[in-house]
């Protein structure tokens, strides 16, 4: 099954951040509307894909990288190669006998409402069991262990569904962490936690327990850093109202914002408290953004708020590649072979790329953005929406 057509548990590994730290998010969740896949998602999914593709031809692993070559960027391709000799160092690799388990769909068996896809799995039996985990992101750095020392609960997770599947015969558990773009050159892109078959049995009670309180009615909410990346952001009132509460700010949802405190009068003692709320304010206000532009692309009008296009690129039309080529040969791409942006390409050639770029160009706007109905830009035609926002799956599509 491919990255994008998955689907994982509310209670996935992928968002245990989440859920063990606010349980109510659970029930949340699933009234929650579809969540759109950002660039950034479908970025990391081709290189999930990518590294794959290399780590299942690492024996030819020269072969392997030209083909890649021909269907991912080249700098994609050189992040999933040294992520796939980390995977094959004998840092990550156990022993030679250890067996590779890729993209391994686990459960675990005592809560069976939690399963996922790992990545990479070493299975050394009666040795060391390493799960690991390949992070594409480059805008938030992700460790097997936080500041307190605790590991990760996603890779917890996938390390007890896979030793719980082979009654626990190892020494020890390895979970391990590669995120080749957020380190310097010089740096090592791998973040490593052993972990003790007594302390992985004592997490799964924990999130035994989690589960069960999670699953009733009023299950407690609680407000955090983990909110980010919770599906209702910007409906919960844990994370907007309480947020708004501690920043001293009184807010109506009828009327909006009442009053707000000075921030001359802010001090030195009372600031670290509003700081936080801040934090929290900013990924509701995110969310809340997020949702509001949801509803108005599919066809739900917002009160005194338009859509209009964002400014327009200019995009090279089928043809153009080839044509440019035969024109000016290699100076028609740049480095790895990448074909040049009409902006680039005009000012290597000048007039004549101008007028080959009047032929084979289009301006093509990149989407819309919501702005007040006061905006100069014209709006955009309005769309019908088709745009189901039932929920009556407890499981949602992960990429």
């Amino acid at each position: 099954m491919g990255h994008s057509s998955r689907k994982h548990s509310l209670f996935g590994p992928s968002s245990a951040e989440r859920w063990l730290e606010c349980l109510g998010s659970v029930e949340l969740a699933k009234s929650a509307p579809p969540q759109q896949d950002s660039p950034w998602a479908l970025e990391g999914t081709r290189a999930h894909e990518c590294l794959e593709y290399i780590v299942k031809r690492y024996e030819d692993r020269r072969s392997a990288k030209q083909e890649a070559l021909s269907k991912w960027p080249g700098d994609m391709v050189e992040h999933c190669l040294s992520a796939a000799d980390i995977i094959f160092s004998p840092k990550i690799r156990p022993s030679p006998e250890a067996e590779l388990m890729t993209e391994q769909r686990v459960v675990l068996k005592s809560a069976k409402q939690i399963f996922g896809t790992l990545d990479y799995a070493w299975v050394d039996y009666f040795g060391v069991l390493t799960v690991v985990d390949f992070k594409y992101g480059v805008g938030v750095t992700v460790f097997a262990e936080n500041e307190q020392g605790e590991p990760n609960p996603q890779l917890m997770l996938y390390a007890a569904a896979l030793a719980s599947k082979f009654n626990f015969d190892f020494e020890m558990v390895r979970i391990a962490i590669i995120q080749p773009r957020v380190w310097a050159a010089d740096e090592d892109p791998i973040s490593i936690r052993d972990v003790s078959i007594k302390e992985l049995k004592a997490f799964i009670k924990k999130v035994e327990q989690a589960v069960q309180i999670a699953m009733q009615p009023g299950a407690p909410l609680k407000s955090g850093s983990h909110c980010r990346w919770c599906p209702s952001a910007s409906t919960c009132p844990e994370n907007s109202t309480k947020a708004l509460a501690k920043a001293h700010i009184a807010f109506d949802i009828e009327e909006g914002v009442q009053a707000k405190p000075d921030t001359m009068l802010l001090t030195a003692e009372t600031l670290p408290r509003i700081l936080e709320a801040c934090d929290e304010l900013e990924i509701w206000i995110r969310a809340a953004r997020a949702r509001a532009q949801q509803l108005a692309e599919s066809g739900v009008t917002i009160p005194g708020y338009k859509l209009v296009p964002k400014r327009a690129v200019r995009v090279w039309l089928p043809g153009a590649e080839s044509a440019a080529a035969a024109k000016w040969q290699l100076d028609a791409y740049h480095f790895e072979k990448k074909f040049r942006s009409p902006a680039q390409l005009e000012k290597l050639k000048g007039k004549e790329a101008k007028e080959f770029a009047k032929e084979f160009t289009a301006s093509v706007s990149s989407g819309a953005n919501l702005v007040r109905e006061n905006d100069k830009r014209p709006e955009l035609p309005s769309v019908s929406s088709d745009f189901d926002f039932e929920d009556d799956d407890d499981e949602f599509v992960w990429s």
